[in-house]
């Protein structure tokens, strides 16, 4: 009895896990990194994440960077481009400054990629 209840247990969990919509953990790379302008890193800038596919460039996920401009994401291999986007204040005005950092490959199962800095400028 304990055989067959063990055995349907381990059959759920593996269908259950064959059949997620996100990728397992074993999949997924942390990616960390930082948004500067002029050098200074820039807190609440908006970063969206692109991923490529065949149909081209597809929103993956956003995050905002936080203290000192540090961000952290999680996704699965891919090539991705990072678009951070935010304003810098100068006196009275309010600059847009935006980077992109384009075809950051992410390969083999998981693991990290650290200090990927986005580089912001003026928008145009």
């Amino acid at each position: 009895m304990k055989f067959r209840l063990l055995f349907l247990l381990l059959c759920i969990a593996l269908f259950t896990d064959l059949t997620s919509c996100r990728p397992s953990p074993r999949t997924i790379t942390q990616v960390s990194g930082k948004t500067a302008y002029q050098g200074m890193g820039m807190e609440n800038a908006l970063i969206t994440v692109y991923r490529q596919e065949p149909s081209g460039w597809q929103k993956q996920t956003e995050t905002n960077s936080g203290y000192h401009g540090s961000f952290r994401f999680s996704v699965p291999e891919g090539t991705y481009r990072l678009v951070a986007r935010t304003e810098v204040r100068m006196g009275t005005k309010r600059i847009p400054v935006e980077g992109t950092v384009n075809n950051l490959r992410i390969q083999g199962p998981g693991g990290r990629i650290d200090r990927v800095v986005i580089t912001l400028q003026a928008s145009p």
